[in-house]
């Protein structure tokens, strides 16, 4: 037994684990699909969220597999590629008035002695 266990340890490797992630739990969300894509899109152009190269697709399918749209309890990863390439006008008027509004947040974080989570 110990014999087993020290060669899987020497062949443990980090890149190659695999973390199991909880798959039930799905994230509500304010935004219609549109709104939810391009507030995802504006934080990878952004560089919050960094994709390597043609990681895309799967980051497509991490949002659709894990949020739901105010309309929509289940999204296709197609649906949230699609619309993240041309958000109308009306979207990234509501993405940005929502940035706005957690830009006045940080200034009164900023300037508070301690910080909760409101909701």
């Amino acid at each position: 037994y110990i014999d087993e266990l020290l060669t899987l340890m020497d062949n443990f490797s980090l890149e190659t684990a695999h973390i199991p992630i909880n798959t039930t739990t799905i994230y509500k969300t304010s935004y219609t699909v549109e709104e939810l894509a391009y507030f995802f899109k504006l934080s990878v152009e952004q560089g919050i969220i960094v994709l390597d190269k043609n990681q895309k697709t799967k980051f497509f399918d991490f949002i659709a597999a894990n949020f739901q749209s105010k309309d929509q309890k289940q999204i296709s990863s197609n649906s949230i590629r699609n619309k993240s390439y041309d958000p109308s006008p009306a979207t990234i008027e509501t993405i940005r008035e929502d940035l706005l509004q957690m830009l006045q947040l940080t200034k009164i974080h900023r300037d508070s002695d301690k910080i909760e989570w409101k909701k």
